[in-house]
């Protein structure tokens, strides 16, 4: 088998790491934090990142509801690290939701395609205990960075938020890196 290098100015290593949290409710809260990076190195490139998501909710009328979820996509990776974990309680009085996904990425043009290895997601339950703002809150966090020659780089980000007064919380957020 022989592996091409990869044409000049186009990326060899290219990452999409995102999620979204929502909370509805009489109290809720929403936050999201994307770190991702890359770089490349000459023959090879390197990606690594984390995503992490949580909604909680309280209502006086037991109908409090959480959703929380985080992505990846990875393309031109040999060799690719994922784990996701997801926690979740409720609805009722209160509600949690939790989504966390890390990875670490290899692209050399010296090793055949592995990707997918070591893919794998856990569900972990959550203890119940919530502590909540009094009325709604959403919050964004999302950074990024590449190194590599300016040609064959690319980065664009995306954040959302939005609090409706006792009703709604809710994010999502991504980041598109390639090298």
């Amino acid at each position: 088998m022989s592996i091409t290098p990869a044409t000049p100015g186009q990326p060899v290593l290219a990452t999409l790491l995102g999620g979204d949290a929502i909370a509805v409710g009489d109290s809720t809260a929403a936050t999201g934090l994307v770190m991702n990076t890359a770089t490349q190195l000459g023959n090879a490139a390197i990606a690594s990142g984390e995503a992490m998501f949580t909604a909680a909710a309280s209502s006086s009328n037991n109908n409090a509801q959480t959703s929380a979820d985080t992505f990846l996509g990875v393309t031109g990776a040999t060799f690719l690290f994922e784990a996701t974990a997801n926690n979740q309680s409720g609805p009722g009085a209160t509600s949690t939701a939790e989504s966390t996904t890390v990875f670490f990425a290899i692209h050399s043009a010296n090793a055949p395609d592995l990707l997918g290895v070591g893919q794998g997601s856990v569900t972990v339950p959550l203890d119940g205990h919530v502590n909540l703002p009094d009325g709604n809150v959403a919050s964004n966090t999302v950074t990024g960075g590449i190194l590599g020659p300016s040609d064959s780089t690319f980065a664009v980000f995306s954040a959302q938020s939005l609090a409706v007064g006792h009703q709604l919380s809710a994010v999502t957020a991504s980041t598109l890196l390639g090298v």
